[in-house]
């Protein structure tokens, strides 16, 4: 709802602190004030880091059992990159991103609900497990309706309230079903991981998607007055600042967002500054570290295309600049 608020708020830049307020109530701030355990906070965020850890989906790529989750490593992208949208005024790509983030929120949920019926179906579950099951379910299921009504009523009838016969591969396979309506990918959910025999759990191991993306691992970005630079990941901080003044307002840290340079406008004049100036990626930072495909007309529907539904098209990528460089 506050990332909403920001987008209606695009327009003025001193309100957009809502979108601030957005990110801290994904991460919370209880996980985010213990390095020592993220999966000690009680919001998405930590849920997510729970949840990569049964389905191995921690990393940037996605493929271990600890760690911050892939899902959030691409959201805090997100959260930057909508972030910075804002403060340049570009409403409808903000819009986008929001999109984005919306689609990978579900996934840490569908995790949960997909945990809880293979333990109810083959773990011998009790009635805290049906109980966990049911409000993942509940989390997802108007969604899942929309997309499917068929696949949500079996999602519906085996993890409702009090349910004891679960087919957890039915679940799963409703699930799958309707992942691509929902933006999210086989690589996001993952497979039950069974730490004892270390491999997924049978009948539970990840999908395949139809166009499988190469994982591409994720610099980020430290932008200077003249060029890009490319460094280690940036701290970063979203927790409530604790304030000695029990009655002082509260405040927020605010996102980490570049400042984009102006495109350059010396350019080899076979080419266009939009053809460089909008590159392909799963995240600003991973267009404006690859380069890869460009997106001329600034539409999503270049990248989708000829990437798959993960990708969008980014503008001020700095590939201008980049290029030029690289041209003897």
């Amino acid at each position: 709802r506050e990332l909403e608020d920001a987008l209606d708020d695009c327009e003025n830049v001193a309100l957009v602190h809502a979108w601030d307020e957005g990110v801290c109530l994904y991460v919370g701030s209880v996980g985010a004030n213990n390095a020592q355990d993220a999966t000690s906070g009680k919001l998405l965020h930590a849920l997510a880091d729970k949840r990569c850890a049964n389905f191995k989906t921690c990393g940037i790529d996605g493929n271990k059992t600890d760690g911050t989750s892939r899902i959030n490593h691409e959201l805090m992208d997100l959260f930057t990159l909508g972030n910075n949208e804002l403060l340049n005024g570009d409403c409808s790509a903000a819009r986008r991103v929001v999109g984005k983030i919306t689609k990978l929120m579900y996934v840490p949920l569908i995790q949960g609900v997909l945990r809880y019926a293979y333990k109810m179906d083959v773990l011998n579950g009790r009635e805290k497990d049906n109980a966990s099951g049911s409000v993942f379910a509940a989390s997802v299921l108007p969604r899942i309706h929309a997309a499917s009504p068929g696949d949500a009523t079996v999602i519906y009838n085996n993890m409702k309230v009090g349910e004891s016969s679960v087919d957890s591969r039915a679940v799963k396979s409703a699930f799958e079903n309707v992942y691509g309506n929902l933006g999210i990918s086989c690589l996001d959910v993952g497979g039950l991981w069974d730490f004892a025999n270390d491999d997924y759990f049978p009948g539970m191991e990840p999908c395949v998607d139809n166009n499988p993306i190469s994982t591409i691992p994720i610099t980020a970005v430290t932008l200077e007055p003249s060029r890009l630079t490319y460094t280690d990941m940036p701290t970063f901080n979203v927790a409530v600042e604790a304030t000695p003044n029990p009655n002082a307002p509260t405040t927020y840290h605010p996102t980490y967002f570049p400042t984009i340079p102006s495109p350059s406008n010396e350019v080899d004049e076979t080419h266009n500054v939009r053809d460089y100036d909008y590159y392909c990626g799963t995240s600003w930072i991973q267009a404006a570290e690859n380069c890869g495909q460009p997106c001329p007309t600034g539409l999503d529907d270049e990248c989708v295309d000829e990437l798959g539904e993960r990708y969008m098209c980014f503008y001020s990528t700095g590939c201008s600049a980049k290029l030029m460089e690289e041209v003897p």
